[in-house]
């Protein structure tokens, strides 16, 4: 797993149900590359999309079953001190 999809996991355990717009934004990233990474992360099942329910329109990202074991053996905070 590249550092960079360790560091969406990150996001999303910070803040359940972040969209991919508000999660490119915090990493400073495309939207579109953004996108890409999320993909690999749901195709392993580190990530699951949710629909949310104020509106149907919007997907949220949730941590999947892998990601808590992976996120345990990460070596420290994917943000500086």
């Amino acid at each position: 797993m590249s550092g960079s999809q360790m560091w969406v996991l990150q996001e999303v355990q910070q803040e359940q149900g972040i969209g991919i717009t508000e999660l490119a934004a915090r990493m400073g990233v495309h939207q579109s590359t953004c996108s890409l990474l999320v993909e690999k992360l749901v195709e392993s099942g580190c990530i699951s999309k949710v629909r949310r329910k104020s509106d149907r329109r919007r997907i949220g990202l949730e941590l999947g079953p892998g990601a808590l074991e992976i996120l345990s053996r990460l070596p420290g905070p994917a943000e500086g001190i």
